[in-house]
């Protein structure tokens, strides 16, 4: 007979308030688990529906949206999803809020080491900052399918990281992730 004492790990875990479940896409574990069944018993309709919610330059086919191979007696493990779909996805996640309304809203908050570094960039500051980047770029001659690669102390960009980094921010990554993504360009 095991004499270790039982615990209730429900118990240890900070529960979110009321008011915050309020605001939150999903709101209760039974909303979730009938959004997990949904997910597993109809994919497609499950992934096409949150998928709607998003700007696409070219819609799915239905049929194509969760396309795969799970089993390895049937050969390699493969997954796609939405084949033949076209969407921009920095677009999605910049400028479609800021066209909602949500602007000034926060996109970025960044907390760094030291109990002063920290910085909140709205939405609206994201798509400022990566436009100047974007500008920047097509100014040295980088054009769409170009490759691009991130690196921090390159001497042509040190002033824009002095300026994150003076003004105590730090998601410059985050920043040129969606400079590439609304450039076209590859990124390493």
């Amino acid at each position: 007979m095991n004499d270790a004492k039982q615990t209730d790990y429900a118990a240890e875990f900070l529960w979110p308030s009321e008011e915050y479940k309020k605001e939150s896409f999903i709101q209760a574990r039974e909303q979730y688990d009938r959004m997990y069944k949904e997910s597993i018993t109809d994919p497609s309709a499950f992934w096409s529906a949150i998928a709607s919610e998003f700007y696409w330059k070219k819609e799915w086919d239905p049929a194509n949206i969760v396309q795969g191979n799970f089993d390895t007696t049937k050969g390699p493990i493969s997954t796609s999803f939405f084949s033949g779909a076209q969407t921009n996805i920095a677009w999605n996640c910049l400028d479609a809020q800021i066209s909602k309304g949500r602007g000034d809203t926060a996109a970025f908050v960044w907390e760094g080491n030291g109990l002063d570094e920290n910085k909140t960039m709205s939405y609206s500051e994201v798509c400022s900052e990566v436009n100047k980047l974007a500008n920047w770029l097509r100014n040295i001659g980088v054009k769409k399918g170009d490759r691009v690669i991130i690196y921090a102390d390159d001497p042509r960009i040190a002033n824009f990281y002095a300026r994150m980094r003076e003004n105590r921010s730090s998601p410059w990554s985050c920043l040129c992730w969606f400079l590439c993504r609304v450039f076209g360009t590859t990124h390493n």
